[in-house]
């Protein structure tokens, strides 16, 4: 069998350690899945067994984690450097001694994580002194270095500052600090690498070390998903069906782990179902939920625009905007919009119709602040992870200026955090084209105006009610849900209707159809033109229509396109709206 690629990211470890910028390096991301054996295309390892199986010709692998304490990768290895240390040791004075004492002291790192620290340094420091010493007869000791694999390196250098950190936890991260800024160890040839799901669980003190590199692990990407499709098609022929292709169930898996995608084979097979797009999408978001928390949803529209009434300017835009989007060109493709207007005008509604549209995976982030100290970040280190194996994803946000706004001077530092990795990642080139921000408000004017600016979400689409020909369509069709035609009103009744309804809203004309829908069910007879006014004059939906004329106003100063104004707002001058803006505020 031939030998597979490396993958990219022990490809850049190994430029980092080779070119001796450092030898400290913290692997995060995609740390829990599986990968495709470097000999074997049909056997798939975890990370240690890939890092193991790439270093152990080259280095002597010792693993750490607070479960297990320290374990030599090879048993032949360990009782060499038991024999070492008896020699060269600084504990205690006779051979015997210094190995009884050895072995004990490893036994007793899975208790003590401080003590397994210690020990690994210890190892280092006496492997260097004493490797070309004039009696050093093992070779094992004079031609390969360590490789410290700390896995769970997060439980043992938590994120919180120095001073708060508990005298154990402090002292942890103390030594690390030390031993990784010791210049003897920078300069060795030892490597030391610390594993962890996210950087923003590692303390910053470890972080800001000169030496230390963060690397992700990438999620599987497109050819990578195929391939693993490939084999999980032929293992499970005989069990599951897949209504669709091979291709196209990897395209609908992005974001997932390769463990993620053989779920999803697996639930299939269990259940003797076919595997198609509702089903996978399903599983996606329970996927996703297991792996990072319940702060990313991926929606299935049921609409698209064809079920958007009236609003023709607007849906000439959107169309526009929907060949932009399918472009997936950086150069054309918004980084992000923003989406204004009164509430109740549909701009959910008529936004979830456009990600149906523009072969975008649809996203809602929620749930991204944390109580406890640093989980915030990690979280959106999380999605961010996530986001980028999606790589076509147009992020929804609703009501962003409640998630968005009212940052400042006062303003937590874990909100402030929150805010400039949002904005790091709407202004990163390298998801321009791929991922599109839409943030969805009532009150544009209260979100924060460095999310609104050029290169984030500086195309400002506003969603108003509708008027003329278009509102005189929404009416009809909003009647036509409890079974009443608007040809059936003369002329006259239908200029009433119009008047008492010139304030309602999109959500208080569904409303008022629900209601006319029961009394139509509960009537032995069709409501007559007459029927409908008198329960119109009667019915009284909440009197908002000073804030929604306030929204409106704000929506007509977050406008891109002069052709979207409502008729009645053409002639207004920005001193004039400026001017009932404050009057309202």
């Amino acid at each position: 069998m031939s030998a597979r690629p490396t993958p990219a990211f022990l490809e850049t470890i190994r430029a980092y350690y080779r070119s001796r910028q450092g030898n400290q390096i913290l692997l995060t991301g995609n740390i829990w899945d599986i990968y495709q054996h470097p000999d074997d295309a049909d056997r798939y390892i975890n990370l240690i067994e890939l890092l193991t199986g790439f270093l152990r010709d080259k280095m002597i692998v010792i693993i750490f984690d607070i479960t297990k304490g320290i374990q030599f990768h090879q048993e032949s290895e360990f009782e060499q450097f038991l024999d070492f240390y008896s020699r060269f040791g600084t504990a205690r004075s006779t051979d015997q001694e210094r190995r009884r004492w050895l072995v004990q002291q490893m036994r007793e790192s899975m208790v003590y994580p401080l003590l397994g620290l210690s020990l690994l340094r210890e190892f280092s420091k006496v492997v260097r002194t004493y490797r070309f010493h004039e009696n050093n007869d093992f070779a094992l000791f004079k031609n390969k270095p360590f490789c410290f694999i700390i896995r769970y390196a997060e439980t043992v250098l938590p994120p919180i500052p120095l001073d708060k950190l508990s005298e154990t936890d402090r002292q942890k991260v103390t030594l690390v600090r030390d031993w990784f800024s010791d210049r003897d160890f920078t300069e060795s040839s030892d490597l030391c690498l610390l594993i962890s799901d996210t950087n923003a669980e590692i303390n910053q003190k470890i972080k800001d070390l000169p030496h230390l590199m963060s690397e992700t692990v990438p999620y599987p990407d497109l050819e990578e998903r195929k391939r693993y499709i490939r084999l999980l098609s032929r293992d499970y022929k005989e069990d599951v069906r897949m209504k669709e292709t091979q291709t196209a169930l990897a395209q609908m898996t992005a974001g997932l782990r390769l463990q993620g995608i053989e779920d999803v084979f697996l639930e299939a097979a269990h259940l003797r179902n076919q595997i198609d797009r509702e089903a996978v999408i399903n599983k996606v978001n329970q996927v996703l939920t297991r792996q990072i928390g319940d702060h990313i949803e991926i929606l299935k529209p049921g609409h698209t625009l064809k079920d958007v009434l009236g609003n023709k300017l607007l849906k000439e835009k959107l169309k526009h905007l929907k060949a932009r989007l399918k472009s997936f060109d950086p150069l054309i493709v918004p980084s992000g919009i923003l989406v204004s207007g009164p509430n109740g005008v549909g701009k959910t509604f008529i936004f979830v119709a456009l990600a149906a549209e523009s072969g975008r995976i649809p996203v809602i982030l929620k749930n991204l602040r944390s109580k406890w100290f640093g989980e915030t970040d990690a979280i959106f280190e999380k999605i961010n992870h996530v986001l980028r194996a999606l790589g076509n994803v147009l992020i929804m946000v609703d009501e962003a200026d409640t998630a968005f706004g009212g940052r400042g001077e006062q303003s937590h530092e874990t909100e402030q955090r929150l805010f400039g990795n949002v904005l790091k990642m709407m202004s990163d080139t390298d998801n321009h084209g791929k991922i599109v921000w839409i943030l969805l408000t009532a009150r544009p004017d209260k979100l924060e105006p460095d999310f609104k600016r050029p290169g984030r979400c500086g195309l400002h689409i506003p969603v108003f009610d509708p008027e003329g020909q278009d509102r005189t369509e929404f009416i009809d069709f909003v009647l036509k849900k409890a079974k009443i035609d608007l040809k059936d009103f003369s002329e006259s009744e239908r200029l009433v209707l119009e008047q008492i309804t010139r304030n309602y809203s999109g959500a208080d004309f569904n409303e008022m159809a629900s209601e006319l829908k029961a009394l139509t069910r509960l009537s032995s007879t069709p409501l007559a033109p007459s029927h409908v006014l008198d329960f119109i004059q009667d019915w009284r939906p909440a009197d908002i229509s000073q804030k929604r004329r306030l929204q409106t106003l704000q929506a007509m100063c977050h406008c891109s396109y002069k052709s979207l104004l409502p008729q009645e707002f053409k002639d207004f001058t920005p001193d004039m709206l400026e001017q009932e803006i404050k009057l309202l505020s």
